[in-house]
């Protein structure tokens, strides 16, 4: 009989190897995408509700126009928010390392030279929460953190994934 624990599998990242490069995706944590749509219902329905409530009252106020619009446009800023911590992406190629962060790569991305980076790891959050970890980098007098969702575990398991593809990467600190 078999009392062993299952391993879970990761769920918070994929990896993909094409050719030369290797991309590594994260999502976010399952509570924050909660919080974001809860935040956004409820400005739908105060959108909603102003829409109704000056449609049926007939009242030409400029206070009640903002009514409608204020709520609009915090839905939208909620949606960018939500936007910019949906998924992050890391490419590693021969010649760099490309981190896109947001939703479909629509934010600008940022890039670093692999000749500079030093102290690939992944470690605990400063601020742990629920056994929260980063994969970090030290490229010149910066830390860059990725993988802000992950767990410890997986964020050593991409650090593991990047090594063996990428060897000189492993405990380059000099």
């Amino acid at each position: 009989m078999n009392n062993y624990v299952p391993v879970n599998p990761p769920q918070n990242f994929s990896i993909e190897e094409k050719g030369n490069s290797l991309k590594v995706v994260t999502g976010t944590s399952t509570r924050t995408k909660r919080t974001v749509y809860g935040v956004l219902a409820f400005f739908l329905l105060i959108t909603l509700w102003s829409m109704f409530f000056v449609m049926f009252t007939f009242v030409k106020s400029s206070c009640f126009d903002e009514l409608i619009f204020m709520p609009l446009i915090m839905g939208i800023g909620t949606l960018y928010l939500f936007t910019k911590i949906s998924k992050n992406v890391m490419e590693i190629t021969d010649s760099g390392v490309t981190i896109f962060e947001g939703a479909a790569n629509f934010w600008r991305s940022n890039k670093y030279d692999i000749a500079h980076i030093k102290n690939l790891r992944g470690s605990m959050r400063t601020f742990p929460c629920e056994n929260e970890g980063v994969i970090k980098f030290d490229y010149g007098s910066q830390t860059i953190v990725f993988g802000k969702w992950l767990t410890e575990a997986e964020a050593n398991l991409i650090v593991q994934a990047i090594v063996k593809k990428y060897p000189r990467l492993k405990n380059s600190l000099d």
